[in-house]
């Protein structure tokens, strides 16, 4: 076949061996080439070559952990053709000293520079993205960002489905126009990016679409998030599957149900008392960590009725009393975990009799409680999966 009708490379050697090397400009006698996948290869941190920005009909460009290193050349932008453009993944250190050259990106719809250096522009990284009409998600976590601007005129990115600014360091207020971007947005993720005080005015409705929220290990003030919450749990026909507030000081939950939700992430707040109602009530739920709170009181027997539930995190609360044979009915439960609590009572092959897909159990206890007891049958095989 003549290397001028190849329009497709793939190079992945996760098992053969790692490609590697310096890529030669030949490439370019390759004219209909419009999809490059250089991902998971290890080209020891040479720049990525200024010459890919001569695929004029270049669609689709992943180099997503293919350990390119130093200035991402600005030729990228002449890449007008381009829908997906993936940079991220680490191993050596990328930068940038601005990002004017996105704005010749306007198909782009996936856009990730995970782990790529853009410190160097400041607050105006907004700016530049805010010329991508066109993007569905933007992926910026890891990128040394240290602020935001707080005031944009117009926010162009009205087909955003997901933002993720995760791991970064802000050290300021979110700014308003962050949940008014789009209708359309489906993840928004915020975690470990060192924001701080309240939440700006939000138009509820706008997020109606919102299906994944991460705003674990942030600093924003606890009154804010579990407002945020509450607004959206009284969202008309809410949408919202994933919750991630792990670490947020958390001492009340939100007051409403969230009928589609299926992982919760309440790790280390300051929740106390009995396990929190509404909790109780989300039985489409199949991920719940409460590790790390101080909850106390005895599991509810209703804990029974979440028969959807995969992984049960209970560990290291104020928790006591026996724990219900219920626990049995949840014949979907990968992961249970119950360590560091102060159960009393029995555990008996009830507890497991319909956990055939178990595949980790963990329940250790201080030296010091003594009415806490397994008891099973010697002969008894345990029906689960466990590794």
């Amino acid at each position: 076949m003549s290397s001028r009708l190849i329009s497709e490379i793939v190079v992945k050697f996760p098992r053969l061996g790692l490609l590697g090397g310096e890529i030669s400009d030949s490439l370019l006698d390759l004219k209909h080439l419009n999809y490059l996948d250089l991902c998971c290869n290890d080209f020891g941190g040479i720049p990525t070559p200024n010459f890919f920005g001569s695929f004029g009909r270049l669609r689709y460009l992943n180099l997503y952990g293919a350990k390119f290193g130093g200035m991402i050349p600005p030729q990228h932008g002449n890449l007008s053709q381009l829908r997906y453009l993936n940079l991220g993944g680490g191993g050596y250190q990328m930068r940038v000293s601005n990002l004017n050259w996105l704005s010749g990106l306007s198909s782009l719809k996936y856009l990730d520079l995970g782990n790529v250096d853009v410190s160097k522009t400041t607050t105006n990284w907004m700016q530049d993205v805010n010329m991508l009409p066109s993007l569905l998600e933007l992926h910026l976590s890891s990128c040394e960002l240290n602020g935001f601007l707080q005031l944009v005129p117009f926010v162009n990115l009205t087909a955003l489905m997901v933002l993720d600014l995760s791991y970064n360091d802000f050290n300021t207020t979110l700014p308003g126009w962050l949940f008014n971007t789009s209708t359309n947005v489906r993840g928004l993720y915020l975690n470990f990016s060192a924001i701080k005080g309240p939440i700006p005015h939000v138009n509820f409705q706008s997020l109606r679409n919102l299906m994944t929220l991460d705003l674990s290990y942030s600093e924003i003030a606890s009154e804010g998030i579990i407002e945020l919450v509450n607004g959206l749990s009284i969202c008309y026909n809410n949408s919202l599957e994933e919750l991630y507030l792990g670490d947020n000081g958390l001492i009340i939950p939100w007051k409403r149900n969230f009928n589609n939700l299926r992982s919760l992430d309440l790790t280390c707040n300051s929740f106390d008392g009995p396990l929190p109602n509404p909790i109780q009530h989300l039985t489409n739920l199949e991920i719940l960590y409460l590790h790390g709170n101080f909850l106390s009181g005895p599991i509810p027997m209703g804990i029974g009725n979440m028969l959807r539930m995969k992984t049960l995190d209970l560990s290291t609360n104020l928790m006591n009393g026996t724990i219900p044979n219920s626990i049995g009915q949840l014949g979907e439960l990968a992961g249970l975990y119950f360590d560091w609590n102060s159960w009393e009572g029995v555990i008996s092959e009830i507890h497991f009799s319909n956990l055939s897909k178990l595949e980790d159990f963990s329940l250790r206890l201080s030296p010091k409680k003594q009415s806490f007891r397994f008891h099973v049958r010697p002969e008894w095989i345990p029906p689960l999966s466990l590794k």
